[in-house]
C-alpha cells in the first residue's frame, strides 16, 4: 500500500541495536527512549577526550543559535554555513553511531516530551516533532506539529475533521468521525468519557495559544493542589527534572501537602558510567541506587534543575527507589509505553513517600528554610 517497510525488534531491551542495524528513515517513539538515547550521548561525551569535548561544545553553541533562527523563521546564511560544518564534523557522527543519521522524520507521542530534550535532538539535526492522540480516537491524530523542526512546547494544531473545545477544569473535549463507539461490553465506563452529544472527554488539561496551537498541561486527575492552595502541574515539574542525564523517571507528590516531594528512578546505564569514572564500587541496581554518593549526585541534579521552576514547584526532598521499573512485570506502576501511573507508584512505594512528610523531614526542611532566610538578611 505504501513505500513504508516496518521493522520490529525482537526485544525492547535491544531497541538501540535494532535501530542501528535498520537505520530507519521514519521513527515513532515515546519520550522515554529519546531521553535515554540523549542521556547516553551526553554521558559518553563527558567521558571522551578533551579535544572531542571541546569540539562538541563548539558545535552545540552553533547549533543552539541555528535552531533558534529556524524557530523564528530567520535566514542567517553565515550561521547556516557554520551549522552545516558543525553538523558534518560533530553531529552526524553522533547520529551515525546510534543509527539516526538517515532519519528524515522522528515523531514522539504517548506522554509529554521535555522541551529541552526535543531541542537537543533538533540541534543534532534530527527533524523531531510531537503529536497528540488517544486510543479512543481510533488511531487518528488529535493534533500534530506539521512543520519541519517545530519549536518545542506544544503539540500543534488539530487537523480538519476534529471539533475541539474545553470543558470543566480546561479538560480537552473532541468530537469527530474517528471517535470510538465505546469500550467493549462496558457501557458504564463508556459513559464516563463519551457524552450524549458525542464529545470525547480526554482527561487531559490543555490550552490553545494565540496561534491556535494546542498545549497539553497535564492529566485532570494528576493536578496537585498544595495545602497552601497553590495549583501545580506535576508533569511540568517532572519534565523539567527528567531532562537530566542521570534520572530515568521521576514522580512528584504534594497534593494537600506543604511542599513537593519526588520518587526517583535512576538511569542505571548513565549512573553506572558515572560510578565507574569516580571509582565507586557497586553490586547491581539496588546497590548503586542506595549508595550515598549517588544520592548526592541526584540531589545536586535536582538542585540544579530546581532553578528553572517557580519556588512553589521546586522539589524539596526526594527518595531513590531501590529497583528498576519493569513494564513487563505484573503489578508494576509503569505501562509498556513507559507511562507511570501515579497512584500505583504511591501504593508500591508508600513508605518512601510518607517518610518524606514525616515530622523529622518537615523539621529538617523548616530548619533549612530558616537558615536560608537568615543568610538573606
Amino acid at each position: 500500500m505504501t513505500r513504508i517497510v516496518p521493522h520490529y525488534g525482537e526485544e525492547i531491551e535491544d531497541l538501540a541495536r535494532t535501530i542501528f542495524e535498520t537505520a530507519p528513515t521514519v521513527f515513532f517513539s515515546v519520550p522515554r527512549y529519546l531521553q535515554k538515547f540523549a542521556s547516553n550521548i551526553l554521558v559518553g561525551i563527558e567521558a571522551s577526550s578533551p579535544i572531542k569535548r571541546t569540539a562538541y561544545r563548539w558545535a552545540a553553541g552553533i547549533g543552539r543559535r541555528h535552531i533558534r533562527n529556524v524557530w523564528d523563521g530567520k535566514n542567517d546564511y553565515s550561521m547556516k554555513l557554520l551549522y552545516l560544518l558543525a553538523y558534518h564534523i560533530v553531529f552526524r557522527p553522533i547520529l551515525n553511531k546510534i543509527g539516526f543519521d538517515k532519519l528524515e522524520l522522528a515523531l514522539c507521542a504517548g506522554a509529554p516530551l521535555p522541551p529541552e530534550v526535543m531541542a537537543l535532538w533538533q540541534i543534532y539535526g534530527l527533524n523531531l516533532s510531537e503529536f497528540y492522540g488517544q486510543t479512543e480516537t481510533g488511531g487518528a491524530i488529535i493534533s500534530a506539529q506539521g512543520d519541519r523542526f517545530p519549536k518545542p512546547g506544544d503539540v500543534g494544531r488539530p487537523p480538519t475533521g476534529w471539533e475541539l473545545r474545553f470543558g470543566d477544569k480546561s479538560e480537552i473535549l473532541i468530537r469527530g468521525n474517528d471517535v470510538f463507539e465505546g469500550y467493549w461490553k462496558s457501557p458504564d465506563k463508556t459513559a464516563e468519557v463519551l457524552d450524549g452529544e458525542g464529545w470525547l472527554h480526554t482527561g487531559d488539561v490543555g490550552e490553545l495559544g494565540p496561534d491556535g496551537r494546542l498545549k497539553i498541561i497535564d492529566r485532570v486527575r494528576d493536578i496537585i493542589v498544595t495545602s497552601g492552595g497553590k495549583t501545580i502541574s506535576p508533569t511540568h515539574i517532572e519534565n523539567t527534572l527528567r531532562a537530566g542525564p542521570y534520572i530515568s523517571e521521576i514522580v512528584v507528590f504534594g497534593h494537600m501537602r506543604k511542599y513537593i516531594s519526588a520518587l526517583v528512578e535512576i538511569d542505571y546505564d548513565t549512573v553506572a558510567a558515572w560510578a565507574r569514572q569516580n571509582n565507586i564500587s557497586y553490586g547491581g541496581f539496588t546497590s548503586l541506587a542506595e549508595h550515598a554518593r549517588v544520592t548526592d549526585l541526584i540531589g545536586s541534579e535536582i538542585e540544579r534543575m530546581n532553578k528553572d521552576l517557580a519556588r512553589v514547584e521546586q522539589v524539596k526532598t526526594f527518595r531513590i527507589i531501590p529497583k528498576e521499573l519493569d513494564p513487563e512485570e505484573e503489578g508494576e506502576p509503569v505501562t509498556p509505553t513507559r507511562k507511570v501511573k501515579r497512584h500505583l507508584m504511591y501504593d508500591k512505594f508508600k513508605d518512601l513517600v510518607e517518610a518524606m512528610y514525616g515530622t523529622k523531614e518537615e523539621d529538617r526542611l523548616a530548619s533549612e528554610i530558616g537558615n536560608l532566610l537568615d543568610e538573606q538578611g
